[in-house]
Parts: structure tokens; C-alpha cells; sequence
């Protein structure tokens, strides 16, 4: 289960079917059957954003833990230099992104990653976005063990369900290999610091943390679980998150105001 390198996808049928959808919008938002905000809603969960130079656009690709198999890159390579500028941008996120796109080449571009068992799928708009991990995770002389693998099972799990990129806003996720929290893992949605305990492997959990308006550092609602135990834990957090989020309010409805609204021994007993 957690033995994988990179981010390889390994059940795709619900994505391919959603590049189809969204190609067939794409089609008709050309063709003025569909409306600039209406195409929006396609475009975005895609990680398909307008650049600054009118008419053109950048796609960003889901790296779990920011790794990649070299004919995976290869790939991004190409793709790039076949319907871009033929540069890439790596992000803070562990992602890359594919610049200076023009709209009409997103199905192509979206294909070419699925064909190497890549997506932007959920790198934007109101998904569970691009999971992280620690930089130093697989060489850290502090890590409890490589939380890398973990990131790469929960990203499959979570790509296999289409509530995942139906959530009230961004919901994102970290890991860390020890209490250095190299991943961040305090100052996001979701952490998990890797531990050790009586020989098996698991994690301390925090919920609730982020930066950006209203920061504050999560609060532990597990002090250990085991390693299979994380999908579990995530599905219960995004059903707390869809279910408390103020659907009113975008500007409040980050899983950190539902904790601040609730108060912590409510919100962990959700």
C-alpha cells in the first residue's frame, strides 16, 4: 500500500471521463453555449488558471510530495514545449506548472499527462489540493520514517472520489517526519507528524491550522493513529468540513473558522 515512488495514478476511469466532460464544455464555451463563469467552474478544479497576457492560460499538475518519475517530467517537458513557452514553474506547493497555454490546448495537454499516469485534477479551486511533505522526507537523520509513500496512497484514495473536489473551499493537506514539522504540517488543514510507537508506524494528527487571513496553528485531535488508519481520519475531517463549512460565507468557511466557531473540544467531537 504505501510502496509507491512517485506519483503514479493507478485508477483513472473517473478522471478520464472528466477531461472528457471538460473538453466538451471547452467545445460548447467556444462555441458561446456556455457562459465565461459557467466554464469557469470546469476550468478551475482542472488547475487551469488565466495568466496575465490575455488569452492565454497555465496549468498546474499534482505532484504528491513533490515527486515525479524522470519519464513523467519528460512528459511535462514536452507538453510544454509543444503548446507552450517550453518552460515549466515549480510551485511552493510541490507542484509544477505548465505556462502560456492557449485554451483549445488544455484537453490535448490533460491527456498527455493522463497517458503517463499524471492530472491537474483538484490542484484548484474547492478540492482537496496537492498533498505536501517535508522537503527533507526520505533523508531527514530526524524523521520517524519517509511519510512520502503515505502521501501517494492518500492522494490516490482521495483522486477516487469525486466529493473530494466539491468541498466548501481549498482544503489542504500535510505531512511531516518529525517535530521539526519541516511539511508544515501545524499551519494547514490537515497535518501528520510521523511517529513510532511499540514498533508501528503512525501519526499524530492536527486539524485546523492555515496562514493567509485568521492564521493559527492546528489543534491535536489524534494523538496516534496507525498508518492505514490516515484515510480513515481524512474522510472523517472533509465530512466535518462539508458539513459545518458556512456555505454562505466563502471568507469564513476555511476548516480554521469552523474550529474557531465551534471551539475545540466541539469541533473534535464532530
Amino acid at each position: 500500500m504505501f510502496e509507491s515512488t512517485a506519483t503514479i495514478l493507478r485508477s483513472f476511469d473517473y478522471i478520464r471521463q472528466a477531461i472528457s466532460d471538460y473538453a466538451s464544455t471547452l467545445e460548447r464555451f467556444l462555441e458561446g453555449e456556455v457562459s465565461p463563469g459557467t466554464f469557469r467552474a470546469y476550468r478551475v478544479p482542472f488547475g487551469i488558471y488565466e495568466e496575465k497576457t490575455e488569452g492565454r492560460y497555465m496549468m498546474r499538475i499534482r505532484l504528491g510530495a513533490g515527486l515525479i518519475l524522470p519519464r513523467q517530467l519528460s512528459r511535462v517537458a514536452e507538453l510544454s514545449r509543444m503548446y507552450g513557452s517550453g518552460t515549466v514553474h515549480v510551485t511552493t506547493r510541490q507542484g509544477i506548472q505548465i505556462p502560456d497555454l492557449t485554451i483549445e490546448s488544455t484537453p490535448a495537454v490533460l491527456e498527455g499527462l493522463l497517458d503517463v499516469r499524471l492530472s491537474s485534477l483538484g490542484v484548484g479551486g474547492d478540492a482537496v489540493r496537492n498533498i505536501t511533505v517535508c522537503p527533507l522526507a526520505g533523508v531527514c537523520v530526524d524523521e520517524a520514517f519517509d511519510v512520502s509513500p503515505h502521501v501517494l496512497a492518500l492522494t490516490e484514495y482521495l483522486l477516487q472520489d469525486p466529493a473530494s473536489l466539491k468541498l466548501p473551499r481549498k482544503f489542504k493537506i500535510a505531512f511531516s517526519g518529525c517535530a521539526r514539522d519541516g511539511g508544515m504540517a501545524l499551519a494547514t488543514d490537515l497535518g501528520f507528524f510521523a511517529h513510532i510507537e511499540k514498533g508501528v508506524k503512525g501519526f499524530s494528527v492536527y486539524a485546523g491550522g492555515g496562514l493567509s487571513s485568521a492564521p493559527r496553528a492546528g489543534i491535536r485531535i489524534e494523538s496516534f493513529v496507525t498508518e492505514k488508519d490516515i484515510f480513515a481520519v481524512t474522510e472523517a475531517v472533509k465530512r466535518v468540513f462539508r458539513s459545518q463549512a458556512d456555505h454562505q460565507n466563502r471568507l469564513e468557511s476555511r476548516l480554521r473558522h469552523i474550529l474557531m466557531r465551534l471551539g475545540e473540544e466541539a469541533f473534535i467531537r464532530h
